[in-house]
């Protein structure tokens, strides 16, 4: 019976992992993007294109060259399916994480005894059904977000199984360890200014776990290394490149974070709000009220079953935290993030929701050692529900982010640029940017005979 129910899940993660291309009949381009992905079909070598910043991020400079790189071929295979008469608009690199999730989290979550297959199956298709998947995934515009979740899921796993190794056969069997997490850490910060500020954690959060134990330095060295080369890079290295390619020097003023807006109480509320709101879709899309009663409800069913923190969960805590003050440094940079409720389930929880899937299956772990079958099949059945609610949720957020300011205007554009694209003629009410990019496709697609 179990082995039936696995395949059963399986059977459904390979639906949610399909279902962006079901949702929105091939995928959306965001308004932004059709630029992107006109300019890097440029006649320019592939390094001037990358390192352009001012001309692949609207005039700011993030150092995400790698972003960047996939954004460029992200671009090409749209472009290639477009020669062949596709019009997917789903981006390679979201299918490629949505995949790489998949494979990570299976595979770190069976080191885990005690949370059964089905559990571990269940925990991801909580994830992949929710809105925010759905919609980031099968929208064509920067490849970073959806790749940060796999590293985050990969890398959390990894320091977790490394930082379990205790005796000295287990040491010499991770000597390689320092080496990987500098390199996974230089990995995320190339991405994402978002991954870079997840490094910073990581570094805390290792280096808070080795005084607590009184070992594994050599991690938090690794780590305070890949946070030092990826600042040279960031301040030294890529600008010096850009200036060389393309004559100008990027300026560091959208870096440059407002301190004074961090001093504003509201700035906190809404950072505690958009931590909830993250939890809250990855639970039945119920509302973060909701999703904070039921966080407390938790804590009082874990204290009740005798579960206690210790001191190795200190990392943790300081892990949850720092989201708290990560959303509050994003909404005082660009206060869209909170403003724009059609902001506030996109792309912006996505690290946050993997961080949470792996803390599950630690929490889930300790919970359900030496318990009952009939508590795991409790935990499987919430699971279950909340799986359902998140999909049931889905036209609502859809309702919701049709309210607000930045989707309407995309979704109707790409409506029409979709019907242009189908018949052969433009539709007049097509804005300058998808005039420019409708006549970019119809150039590309086969003449028809």
């Amino acid at each position: 019976m179990a082995s039936v129910i696995v395949w059963a899940l399986r059977a459904l993660v390979v639906c949610a992992l399909l279902a962006p291309f079901w949702y929105w009949d091939g995928g959306l381009i965001e308004t932004e993007a059709t630029a992107f992905v006109t300019q890097y079909h440029a006649d320019r070598s592939v390094l001037r294109l990358v390192f352009d910043p001012y001309r692949n991020d609207l005039g700011t400079y993030q150092a995400r060259e790698l972003s960047y790189f996939i954004d460029y071929i992200d671009a090409h295979v749209f472009g290639a399916l477009l020669r062949h008469g596709y019009r997917i608009f789903v981006p390679l690199s979201g299918l490629v994480a949505s995949i790489l999730t998949i494979v990570v989290f299976l595979r770190g979550a069976r080191r885990y005894a005690h949370v059964p297959a089905v559990t571990a199956l269940l925990l991801l298709l909580a994830y992949l059904t929710t809105y925010t998947h759905l919609v980031t995934m099968g929208m064509l515009y920067r490849s970073a977000k959806p790749l940060l979740p796999p590293l985050v899921v990969g890398v959390t796993f990894y320091l977790m199984s490394q930082l379990r190794r205790e005796t000295p056969s287990d040491t010499r069997r991770g000597r390689w360890a320092p080496a990987l997490v500098f390199a996974m850490f230089c990995v995320m910060s190339w991405l994402d200014r978002q991954g870079f500020f997840l490094t910073l954690v990581g570094c805390g959060a290792l280096a808070l776990h080795a005084f607590i134990v009184k070992r594994r330095w050599d991690m938090v060295a690794a780590a305070g290394v890949a946070v030092v080369v990826m600042a040279l890079y960031d301040v030294v290295a890529a600008p010096a490149l850009i200036e060389f390619l393309h004559g100008y020097r990027p300026t560091f003023d959208y870096q440059r974070l407002p301190l004074t807006a961090l001093t504003d109480p509201l700035v906190w509320r809404h950072a505690v709000a958009l931590v909830l709101q993250a939890g809250a879709l990855l639970s039945g899309g119920v509302s973060p009220r909701v999703f904070a009663v039921l966080l407390v409800l938790v804590v009082l069913t874990a204290w009740l079953t005798r579960w206690r923190p210790r001191r190795q969960d200190l990392p943790w805590m300081f892990v949850v935290l720092s989201q708290v003050v990560l959303f509050a440094m994003m909404i005082a940079r660009h206060p869209p993030v909170f403003d724009y409720a059609d902001h506030r389930v996109w792309y912006y929880p996505m690290a946050l929701q993997a961080l949470c899937l792996v803390g599950a299956v630690v929490f889930l772990e300790r919970l359900l050692a030496r318990a009952t079958p009939t508590r795991t099949w409790a935990v499987n059945v919430l699971l279950a529900m909340a799986i359902a609610g998140n999909v049931a949720s889905w036209d609502d957020y859809l309702r919701m982010q049709l309210r607000s300011r930045w989707f309407p205007v995309m979704y109707d554009q790409n409506l029409a640029l979709k019907a242009s694209l189908a018949d052969g003629r433009m539709r007049w009410y097509l804005d300058s940017a998808h005039q420019r990019f409708y006549q970019f496709s119809h150039s590309l697609e086969p003449r028809k005979p």
